[in-house]
């Protein structure tokens, strides 16, 4: 069995943020999450089409709030425009913590689903208690931490972001050149001096 790990990014998609499986360098950026409010990261790109496998799901990510509180998370598979098809995690609660500024985590069994290209994985995490998250870069001083879900078994890769399909559009008006520059000259040849 395989393993996955997506890190937790700022950028914006959908009603949320992205998740992808780029670590994240630089300095971390900050949220600040509302009290039992749910906040979304999907993966971006999406994914291509196949099977994400049963397996162990943990989410790792770096806290602080005031008081004892605790988080939860869920998972779901959604379509490219962010409809809900299936459930991977259902609402799993973690540990109870006083005070915490540092690093918390919550494991959970998921369920496999089969992925139509496009689709996405989506993280629903929220807390107790208004929060303080860390992510999208190095935390503290333990430089190779990154606010992060890790999946223990297999997912579908994503669909790759072409850097293609700007060198096609290249390549096509190069052809298009081409073309263009041979008719000039077959034109040029062909006409008939008097």
């Amino acid at each position: 069995m395989g393993s996955v790990t997506y890190y937790l990014h700022r950028t914006g998609v959908l009603n949320g943020k992205t998740m992808d499986t780029t670590a994240p360098s630089g300095a971390e950026t900050t949220l600040s999450m509302t009290f039992n409010v749910y906040h979304y990261w999907y993966t971006d790109p999406p994914l291509r089409s196949g099977t994400i496998s049963t397996g162990t799901w943990t989410l790792r990510v770096y806290v602080s709030w005031s008081g004892k509180g605790k988080g939860a998370f869920n998972l779901t598979l959604v379509s490219q425009g962010g409809v809900i098809k299936a459930t991977i995690v259902p609402e799993t609660s973690g540990p109870e913590a006083n005070n915490p500024t540092g690093w918390y985590q919550i494991t959970a069994e998921g369920s496999s689903v089969t992925v139509a290209e496009n689709d996405r994985v989506r993280l629903g995490l929220m807390f107790s208690k208004t929060t303080t998250l860390y992510y999208d870069g190095n935390t503290g001083n333990e430089v190779t931490e990154q606010s992060r879900l890790m999946f223990t078994g297999s997912a579908p890769p994503p669909i790759p972001e072409s850097p293609f399909g700007v060198l096609a559009l290249v390549l096509i008006a190069f052809t298009v050149y081409i073309l263009y520059s041979k008719r000039t000259l077959v034109k040029k040849s062909v006409q008939v001096i008097p």
